[in-house]
């Protein structure tokens, strides 16, 4: 961090030295934190880990992320807080497997990605996608239909589909930002 990027923590560090959050020894070498509430100039500032925070040294050899809820971005190394367990369940955990099964999930839920997308990587993109973007069908896509039939699946309003849509995007530059989000018919109704 430079240090105009430290200066923002400034406040948060002079509040811990006058007040500290509470906190709870879980064991000798390990410390549980209560989260203090920041309010930035923008709005409420929530960080989470989503249960994927690591004890230990490390390193740790995979993206510091929930592996459920990685963007197709990051799935090709090309730099879903849904809560629905139907959408995504590929399981990390089946080594070589993953990628592939995680990337059939989102082409059944978002279809397939444009040229563009595979066009991030492309060396990576031709493991699962032929030069016509075809799936080689390295597993099989799902039948789990696209995210907007889950308006009448599961009988989800029709905009929180609209908004899960507008999360839910191969292209990162046309996902939506979390300002965006929090302007959403669906959050503010």
């Amino acid at each position: 961090m430079n240090d105009s990027e430290n200066v923002k923590f400034k406040g948060i560090e002079d509040s811990e030295m006058t007040s500290p959050s509470a906190r709870k020894p879980v064991s000798s070498d390990r410390t549980i934190y209560l989260s203090r509430a920041i309010l930035p100039k923008e709005g409420p500032l929530r960080l989470s880990d989503f249960g994927e925070a690591r004890i230990g040294p490390g390193p740790y050899d995979y993206p510091a992320m929930p592996m459920p809820y990685r963007a197709p971005e990051i799935v090709l190394q090309a730099c879903d807080l849904l809560g629905l367990d139907s959408l995504f369940s590929a399981d990390y955990t089946a080594g070589d497997m993953y990628e592939p099964a995680h990337l059939a999930e989102l082409i059944a839920v978002l279809g397939p990605p444009p040229a563009a997308f595979l066009a991030l990587n492309p060396e990576k993109a031709a493991r699962f996608w032929d030069e016509d973007g075809k799936w080689k069908d390295v597993v099989p896509i799902p039948e789990k239909g696209m995210l907007e039939s889950l308006e009448g699946q599961m009988g989800l309003p029709l905009a929180f589909v609209k908004f899960m849509r507008r999360t839910l995007t191969w292209m990162p530059d046309e996902r939506a930002t979390a300002k965006d989000l929090l302007e959403d018919p669906w959050l503010k109704d």
